[in-house]
């Protein structure tokens, strides 16, 4: 069984650790720039909308294995996106 003194050490360096986290995420909201960076590439949420479109097309068309196909495009294209936008952030950092 722990003792009264080991339990409070133990509270005093989860608390302290606690401290540093808050600290660090303060310094990393403050590197941040005020205002968002311009979106996604056009290009990109093209691409997905026009997979999309074209998936719908082929899906009326009968071709249920080619419109599931073309359809998992879309959110290739968004995580293109995504990871674009974070390689920015970690830029400006």
């Amino acid at each position: 069984m722990a003792t009264t003194g080991a339990v409070q050490e133990r509270t005093k360096a989860v608390i302290t650790k606690a401290e540093e986290t808050i600290r660090e995420l303060e310094q990393t909201v403050q590197s941040m720039p005020e205002t968002p960076e311009k979106g996604s590439s056009p290009w990109l949420l093209g691409a997905a909308l026009g997979s999309i479109a074209i998936a719908i097309v082929l899906y009326a068309r009968k071709r249920k294995d080619d419109a599931t196909f073309v359809g998992l495009w879309a959110p290739t294209f968004l995580a293109l996106g995504l990871f674009r936008d974070l390689l920015k952030i970690r830029k400006v950092r």
